[in-house]
């Protein structure tokens, strides 16, 4: 059975993917993704402390968005970030958050990696898997 924070990764990866078709300004970018974090958190069944945990990492996402794009491009140069599946992108940018700026006492390099490649089983196309897997561990071995 998955974990709680297994099912807040699922519904933050979610609320990543949804953030796509929606036009964030620099002006309403914080407002925007508010109202799409509540929307989908809505319709979810999270505890108090897995509705923090997506709130939190959510909005340090969005904060760090531009380095986290960065280091994708770096590791995935075959591939732009406007080519790649959306549902990809948003597991991609969520295991390298964690990888980059996550508390590594709570979740474990390793775990992170786990966690997306769970997350593109689930969600993803055929190679999202291992294109994730490489990606992600590329991340962790430059740092």
């Amino acid at each position: 059975m998955a974990s709680k924070r297994h099912f807040a990764r699922e519904t933050l990866m979610k609320i990543l993917f949804i953030r796509h078709f929606f036009d964030f300004n620099d002006k309403g970018k914080n407002e925007k993704g508010k109202d799409i974090f509540e929307k989908i958190l809505s319709f979810e069944n999270s505890d108090e402390s897995s509705k923090k945990f997506i709130e939190k990492t959510f909005f340090a996402i969005e904060k760090t968005l531009e380095d986290i794009d960065g280091k994708i491009k770096i590791h995935a140069p075959s591939f732009p970030l406007d080519q790649i599946a959306k549902v990809d992108l948003a597991i991609l940018r969520l295991g390298a958050y964690e990888l980059l700026y996550g508390d590594k006492k709570e979740v474990p390099e390793i775990v992170a990696i786990n966690e997306a490649i769970e997350l593109a089983k689930t969600f993803g196309g055929e190679n999202c898997p291992k294109f994730v897997n490489a990606v992600l561990n590329a991340i962790m071995k430059e740092k």
